[in-house]
This record gives structure tokens, sequence and C-alpha cells, in this order.
């Protein structure tokens, strides 16, 4: 286009305005060369849509103006020397795509939901990478942590930046409407316990119930334990000075209280108490066997009862009661244990029924003993003093029948005393085994000392 213009007056500045007026356009829109020693104007329009329809009607509307308008709005006369040219034109532009987009043609196109992207400056949609499977993610989301476990699932993966969503396990408290819950932050149920917020491995603890020890919920180490509570499956207090004790009862941590000391003392009575009636049972039976050769007439009802009783004695013998109570006393003692050993619930009627045959088993802990109160509230200690209790026993049977037999009361000899205990001996060994035995097998079967081996190999 040429304008009949002076140069010394012609603006560019002022001529790019009232184009941009006369084509509805911006005027960073239109570039203008002027040739040297004339006032021809070479006009560009970069159209804003850059579709094929957007530049076709912005050819239409440079068209549509003819040389009067051109002329009218630029004050000075113009002459056309050539036509509208549609080309395609380079244009060098910084680029500032952001993270969680792509960019087209100076567009920003974010990135769809369950992806994300981390990069600047991408230009296609491959750069949006998907999420892990069933985890979720809201739109232009710029890295992996994004990606949320949707409802019923959780993050086991502790690494950083990885996600690996997982069906929530059975003792877990997934709702169906929250989701992003991670391995950390995994609530628990009532009842179950875990070694620490790294574990997947949910344990149900042997008091399941509303009562647990194990109180559920989202924890920060093992547990979660009610207060006072820690240890394996929440049953160890979490104070070892004697001020507290655990009880079963109500897998609770209680205050020691005076009769820590009391049953004891009450115990170690019964004991001595029964010690002292056999003793005199024996005597008195010894002074009924005289009575026959000092007075025949008064000492018949006895001579009869003591007939009565050979031959129940000899009825005992051949039945033989002895091996089968024995066999029974086993059973019964192995039957209370597996429950609590191998973690299996029972159903109501047999639990009530090997709760009866308890009485059975010589349990130094359930005998109304509060150890912990009597500074003995370490897993090590009770360990030691459970298996060095039946020792000091033994040792004082042991003792009991050399010193009869050195006072001339027993058998004579020179291993009388220790040969006229051994019966008992063994009796005891068969009472405490299963309290022994309990407390090594209740250690392995804990959480923190299972371990995990490999695979093998092929």
């Amino acid at each position: 286009m040429t304008l009949e213009v002076e140069l010394d007056d012609y603006n560019d500045d002022d001529t790019k305005a009232k184009l941009a007026l006369l084509y509805n356009v911006s005027v960073d829109a239109i570039s203008l060369s002027v040739e040297a020693g004339s006032l021809k104007l070479s006009i560009t329009i970069l159209p804003v849509d850059r579709s094929e329809g957007g530049v076709a009607t912005l050819a239409g509307a440079i068209k549509s103006k003819s040389v009067a308008d051109i002329s009218a709005v630029l004050g000075s006369n113009a002459a056309m020397t050539t036509t509208v040219i549609t080309e395609e034109m380079e244009e060098e532009y910084e680029a500032a795509c952001q993270m969680g987009y792509w960019c087209s043609v100076g567009i920003d196109i974010p990135c769809g939901e369950n992806t994300y992207n981390g990069e600047i400056d991408r230009n296609n949609q491959g750069s949006c990478k998907l999420c892990p499977m069933d985890s979720v993610s809201p739109e232009a989301s710029i890295s992996i942590e994004a990606c949320a476990c949707k409802p019923g699932y959780y993050d086991e993966a502790t690494g950083e930046g990885e996600v690996k969503c997982v069906q929530c396990k059975t003792g877990s408290s997934c709702s169906n409407d929250t989701k992003g819950i991670t391995l950390a932050l995994l609530p628990l149920l009532r009842g179950y316990y875990r070694t620490g917020n790294t574990s997947h491995d949910l344990r149900r603890c042997p008091d399941f119930g509303e009562d647990s020890g194990c109180v559920g919920g989202v924890g920060f180490g093992e547990g979660p334990c009610k207060e006072w509570l820690k240890g394996p499956y929440c049953k160890l207090c979490n104070v070892t000075d004697g001020s507290r004790f655990y009880s079963p009862e109500g897998s609770a941590c209680l205050p020691c209280k005076g009769g820590a000391v009391v049953m004891p003392t009450v115990v170690c009575g019964a004991v001595i108490a029964t010690i002292a009636l056999a003793v005199l049972c024996r005597r008195l039976r010894s002074r009924c066997r005289t009575v026959p050769k000092q007075n025949k007439t008064k000492g018949k009802h006895a001579a009869s009862l003591l007939r009565l009783a050979r031959k129940l004695r000899k009825l005992l013998t051949h039945l033989s009661l002895k091996a089968k109570t024995k066999q029974l006393l086993g059973f019964f003692q192995v039957a209370t244990r597996v429950a609590d050993v191998y973690e299996t619930p029972m159903p109501e009627s047999v639990s009530q029924v090997l709760a009866f045959a308890e009485a059975l088993n010589i349990n130094i802990a359930g005998l109304g003993l509060p150890l912990q109160c009597l500074g003995i509230g370490t897993y090590q200690q009770q360990l030691a003093t459970t298996m060095l209790a039946p020792l000091v026993i033994a040792g004082a049977v042991v003792l009991g029948f050399v010193v009869r037999s050195c006072c001339g009361r027993g058998p004579k000899g020179r291993f009388a005393g220790l040969l006229a205990g051994l019966p008992w001996l063994l009796t005891l060994s068969f009472l405490v085994f299963p309290m022994v035995s309990r407390i090594p097998l209740n250690f392995q079967m804990q959480p923190k000392c299972r371990r995990v081996y490999p695979p093998p190999r092929r």
C-alpha cells in the first residue's frame, strides 16, 4: 500500500492504531515495514485464532475494506499495489508451559484426571503420565505424590516418589469414601495390632473385643494401645517401677494397691497350711493303725474303714486311674494353651470349658500375684521368674526329704532322701511344664520375633 504523505509527517504507531481499529484486531498483531525513499507500506496482520476458520475470517475482513475506507482512516490518499496474501510465517517466542500442562501453538492444556506431568515446556499429551493402578489425581497434577489411592485401598510404598495401592486388609478400617490413605496413616479396627507405622502385618489381638487393649485407629508407633499399655498385642505396662500391673480381665494396666503384698502372703500361708494339714493327716493315720492293738472294741470301726480303704486302693489299682488321670490332666493342660499360643479363636462353649480347666495349670502369674507390682515388669524378668520358681520349689522339696532322712524319720542311706523326693519332682515337672513352655512359645509367636525368609531359589 502506498500513502500520499510526506515522510516527515508519517507516524508508525499512529498508523498501527488506526489499522487495528479498522480491522478490529490488536495493535500487537500488526507489523509495518516502510520501503526506503517512499511511503510504500507492507502490512502484516497475525490472526488471534490461528485455525483455518480464524485465518479465513481475518482474510475476509481485510478484503471487505476498500481503498476509500483505508484512506479515510489514515487521513491521506492510499493506493493498493498488491492484493491480500495469506501465508505461513515463523514466529519465535519464549516458551513458558508450566508443570501439569502440555502446550500447543501457545495454548496451555492441563493434564487430565489421573495423570501428572512434572516437567516444563512439554508440547505433547504423552507428557502427561498415568497414575499407578487404583490411584486417582485431579487435573493439572505436577507429581506422582498427587496420585492418591482410591477408597478401599491404601498406599503401601514407603519410598519417596513411589505409589503402590493395594486393597485394604482384614483388620484395617478403610472407609468407602476416604481416599489417599497411606501405610503410615492406615486406621485399624479395635482388636487389631501392628508393630509400627511401616508394618503392613495386621494381627488380631488375643483379647479381641470391646475391652481389648488394642484400641484401633491411627497410631504413631506400635499398637495403637490403651493408655498405659505397650508391647506385643498391648499386653505390657509402659512402666516397670512397680506402680502398675497388667490385668488380663480388663486388658488394662491397673495401679498396684496394698493387695499386691497381701496376696503373696495369703498364697504362701495357704501352701504352708496345706503342708501342715498333710503332715497332720499322716500322723493321725499312723495312730489309727495302732488302735486295734490297744483296744479291739473301740478300734473295730477303724479297722472296718481300713479294710474299705484297702479294697478301694486295690480297685483303683486294677482300673489304672492314676495313669488315666495323668493323661486327662496332660490333655487339658495342652488344650488350655492352644488358643493363647497359636492365636486360635475358640467357640464360646469351648472357651467356658477351657476356662474351668485352667485350674489344672500351675501358673504363677495367674495365682493372683501381680508380678509387676513386685518389680518384675519386663518380659525377661517374668521369664526368669517363671523358669526359676519351679527350681526353687524343687530344691525345697529335695531339701525337705533330705532333712527328713537325716532326722531318722525316713528311709536310711546315702541318697535315700533324694530317691524319696524323686517321685515328687517328677510330679512337679509334669505340672509346671505347660507354664514354663508357654512363655517361650508366646515370645516366638509375637510379631516382632517372626523372621521373613526369602522365597527359595529354583
